[in-house]
C-alpha cells in the first residue's frame, strides 16, 4: 500500500507469500536513492525500541493491525519531518545510511581477515601478519595493534 504526497510517499510493504514481514518505507518521489525503512529512521533517532521494528514478521490479521498502528505511531513521534519532505532531514537520514554501511562493512573486512593472520601469528610468519592487518590498523584492538607492531619489528630485522 503506497500513499504519497506532491514530495513524499509511504509505502506498507507485505510479503505474505514466503517470509510474512511488514515493513515501511519512506522516501522522496524525485529522488534516484532507495526509500528508507522505518528502522532506518528509528535508529538515525535513536528511538529506544528501534531493533524492535527491524524484522517484523506477522501471522495473523491482529498481528498486522497492531503493527500497523505501532508503525505509524514510530512514523509520527520520528519521522514527521520527512513526511513534510525536510530536505535536511533527509540528507542526514542519507549520510546515517552511509556510516552504517562503511561500519558494517570494515566489520566484515575484520571479520574475514582475522582467521589468517592468527594462523600466520602461530607460525611466526609476521609478513603475513603485518600485510594482513596493516591496512586495518585503525580499527584494530590493542592487543592485535601489540602483535602488529611486533610482527613489523620481527620483519625489518
Amino acid at each position: 500500500m503506497r500513499f504519497e504526497s506532491r514530495t513524499v510517499f509511504v509505502e506498507l510493504v507485505f510479503d505474505g507469500e514466503r517470509s510474512f514481514e511488514l515493513g515501511l518505507l519512506v522516501g522522496k518521489r524525485d529522488a534516484y536513492s532507495p526509500p528508507f525503512s522505518i528502522d532506518e529512521i528509528l535508529r538515525f533517532r535513536r528511538a529506544p525500541d528501534a531493533a524492535s521494528f527491524s524484522l517484523i514478521q506477522i501471522t495473523t490479521s491482529l498481528a498486522m493491525a497492531r503493527w500497523v498502528q505501532k508503525l505509524a505511531d514510530a512514523l509520527r513521534t520520528y519521522g514527521s519531518d520527512l513526511l513534510t519532505g525536510n530536505s535536511t532531514s533527509f540528507a542526514e537520514l542519507a549520510n546515517c545510511r552511509r556510516k552504517e554501511a562503511r561500519t558494517y562493512a570494515l566489520r566484515e573486512r575484520l571479520r574475514a581477515a582475522r582467521p589468517n593472520p592468527d594462523a600466520a601469528w602461530r607460525r611466526r610468519d609476521y609478513a603475513t601478519v603485518v600485510k594482513a592487518l596493516k591496512p586495518l590498523r585503525a580499527a584494530l584492538t590493542a592487543a592485535e595493534v601489540g602483535k602488529l607492531e611486533y610482527a613489523e619489528s620481527r620483519c625489518r630485522k
